[in-house]
């Protein structure tokens, strides 16, 4: 009777655990795109230009690679369940900040958001690797679908609350969802945590600094090409469905949620081909394909723009998956895999923090899409490249 009673115990907590980290994972990118839809309404009222709002939504995403090695070092003297609180708390406060003054306190806030979301993108996988590894490839998914539900989920409603309530209330309300996933986390904190699952043993001698390997150099520039790509259409998508495509404001606005929305087929669709009898190349072809195929696609036929922004979120998604279930499946271990996220996203995302000026700059100067979108193709190319070689590697 008491194993029975201790087996329910084990599942309840396990259920509760799933509810946990997907609201925590809801929450590492909807800060960021609750911005976007009231910048409008901010520039307004905090007397700032174009440029200068811009900081609110780049900010965060040049904290993702530069607060990289403070997190990895935070997270290896406070733990796993510290880790995850820090960032709900620095998120909520953020949030919070973010909203109540001046753009000098905005700034503040934006940096405290860009830190907190840092030190959550590399627990998140952690928590995967402690407790879902035989799962990993499967909560990998969840762990991307979580991001892009928050991330539309405040692109979409921000607006419409900002009309009602105004912009500050609008993007401070997004703190409520930090604070539920902490009470959740609070909770499962008072519960008894079973064993962690198999996870490969740490090796008998300390591996060399990941700076010194070449697969964690190989997975940083995959993952930068993948952030690459995913922020530099994110950003210019809309203006060139509107330029090239003779979409209105609204629909190429409607063509870029859809971008975000379809990056759901592949958070999961990647996982499912990973797990399937078929060559290991398989997933990582399969995203650079498509990466490839919607910036040459939106070049050659406008017109067909739905199937190529089908291309570029099944990409989206699945390149995530893809190289997050890399990252844990060959660290040497936690502590390991602590290190290499780090590194993987501090490189990736130090590339893609160039990503819009970068495509942006090309198309001013030559007064085409044409070089623009083809350094984005460029970077499918070497999102296969790296990501295959990587792959190869033991």
């Amino acid at each position: 009777m008491r194993r029975i009673l201790s087996a329910r115990a084990a599942d309840r907590r396990r259920v509760l655990l799933v509810f946990a980290f997907v609201t925590f994972a809801v929450n590492l990118r909807g800060p960021i795109t609750a911005i976007s839809p009231v910048i409008a309404d901010i520039r307004a009222d905090l007397g700032i230009d174009v440029a200068t709002a811009g900081l609110l939504t780049t900010l965060p995403v040049l904290c993702f690679s530069l607060a990289t090695p403070f997190a990895a070092w935070l997270l290896a003297r406070v733990g796993i369940e510290a880790g995850v609180l820090l960032t709900l708390g620095g998120l909520g406060a953020g949030t919070i900040l973010r909203a109540v003054d001046g753009f000098a306190t905005a700034l503040a806030g934006t940096a405290l958001i860009g830190v907190s979301i840092t030190i959550g993108n590399i627990v998140a996988l952690m928590i995967i690797m402690r407790d879902f590894y035989r799962q990993r490839r499967m909560m990998t998914g969840v762990d991307v679908f979580a991001m892009s539900l928050g991330a539309m989920a405040c692109a979409g409603f921000t607006a419409p609350i900002a009309a009602v309530a105004g912009w500050r209330f609008a993007i401070a309300v997004w703190a409520a969802l930090a604070l539920l996933s902490a009470l959740l986390w609070l909770r499962l904190l008072r519960r008894p945590a079973p064993p962690p699952e198999d996870v490969p043993p740490a090796p008998p001698h300390a591996a060399p600094p990941v700076w010194r390997r070449a697969m964690p150099w190989l997975l940083g520039i995959t993952f930068g090409g993948q952030t690459f790509l995913f922020y530099g259409l994110t950003a210019w998508l809309p203006r060139y469905l509107g330029e090239a495509g003779g979409l209105s404001v609204s629909e190429a606005g409607y063509a870029a949620a859809l971008f975000q929305i379809l990056g759901l087929a592949g958070s999961f669709g990647v996982p499912l081909l990973m797990g399937a009898r078929v060559s290991r190349f398989a997933p990582l072809v399969s995203v650079a394909l498509a990466w490839l195929a919607m910036p040459l696609g939106l070049l050659a036929a406008p017109g067909w723009w739905p199937l190529w922004v089908l291309c570029g979120g099944y990409a989206s998604g699945g390149g995530f998956a893809v190289i997050f279930t890399l990252i844990m499946e060959r660290a040497r271990g936690q502590d390991d895999n602590r290190r290499i996220a780090a590194f993987v996203q501090g490189v990736g995302y130090l590339i893609a923090a160039a990503s819009p000026t970068l495509v942006g700059y090309a198309v001013q100067v030559s007064g085409s899409w044409v070089p623009g979108f083809l350094l984005l193709a460029a970077m499918a190319l070497a999102i296969a490249a790296s990501g295959a070689a990587a792959i190869a590697r033991k």
